[in-house]
């Protein structure tokens, strides 16, 4: 079988920074229908047999365990105004909506979400999980995700319209992706605010130890007189780096490997969440017929 695993908050972000806002009898609803355009050409492109849609919780375990994770972001939307941060509230309300209802209204069953838990590791969870004889195609733009390529996994980012590969990987980065959470571990993760090595260079710049100068030191060709070298020695010696994989090597322990069902799509479900939210423009006959054919899993 094959199938597709979205990373769905990314994609309702990319939607939300991609359409204005729109509304129908009172239903705010420009994400929902960018998700779903953006589905139908992912389908398009990838021609699954199934499709698994993963979430993030709004709470975190890895809060818990590690306090300033993603404190970056708690500071950016503190500095918010009220109305943007209401503007905020009135998107994610759709990001639930799609979760809670029009997935399952239009006849999808594997909708997954775990209390604590990330996208990232019910991700990771069916990936590992899946028969040898399965396949996937991740839609996401966390490069997190990178270690879970392999013989039957590949990685596609939207945003850069580019797939990902063993291949590709193991060009770009000069390691085999099961290192990846390795190289993490020491490098740590700027985006999620998750502290790695890091020094301070001769001008008096605190220079953090990046994922490339982490490989470096994996490949045994990185200096051992550099000031990275010794930063990277300290994490690994004061136990550090072990701190920071639980935090960056998937799946978080605890999660819940998924079990995937057999969706039930039709056009009367499709044409009812479309009435719903007033989305004319994907009820024309092309549009209604790439709906039927979604998990056909043929090439057209």
């Amino acid at each position: 079988m094959r199938i597709m695993i979205v990373d769905c908050d990314y994609v309702c972000h990319t939607v939300l920074h991609s359409l204005p806002a729109m509304s129908y009898r009172g239903l705010r609803s420009e994400i929902v229908l960018g998700f779903l355009r953006r589905i139908i050409v992912f389908c398009e492109t990838f021609h699954p047999e199934e499709i698994a849609f993963t979430w993030d919780s709004k709470d975190s375990i890895r809060k818990e365990v590690y306090p300033i994770y993603k404190e970056n972001r708690r500071k950016v939307y503190d500095e918010m105004t009220a109305a943007e941060k209401e503007e905020k509230a009135l998107s994610r309300a759709q990001f639930n909506k799609i979760r809670t209802w029009v997935l399952p209204a239009l006849g999808f069953n594997n909708v997954f979400i775990q209390d604590g838990y990330e996208a990232d590791d019910i991700i990771a969870a069916i990936v590992f999980g899946m028969p040898e004889e399965d396949s996937s195609v991740i839609i996401t733009a966390d490069k997190d995700m990178y270690q879970l390529l392999g013989e039957n996994c590949v990685i596609y980012n939207p945003s850069a319209k580019a797939i990902h590969n063993v291949a590709s990987f193991e060009s770009e980065w000069g390691i085999s992706p099961t290192d990846w959470g390795a190289a993490k571990s020491i490098s740590g993760c700027k985006t999620d605010n998750v502290l790695g090595a890091s020094y301070i260079t001769e001008t008096g710049k605190l220079m953090r130890a990046g994922e490339k100068t982490a490989i470096k030191y994996l490949n045994g060709d990185l200096g051992e007189n550099t000031k990275a070298y010794a930063a990277i020695e300290e994490v690994l010696n004061d136990g550090t780096a072990e701190n920071v994989s639980c935090l960056v090597v998937l799946p978080l322990d605890g999660t819940d490997t998924p079990v995937l069902q057999d969706s039930n799509l039709s056009e009367s479900s499709f044409r009812h969440v479309c009435s719903t939210y007033g989305l004319k423009t994907l009820t024309s006959d092309v549009t209604i017929q790439k709906w039927l054919n979604l998990l056909s899993g043929e090439e057209k």
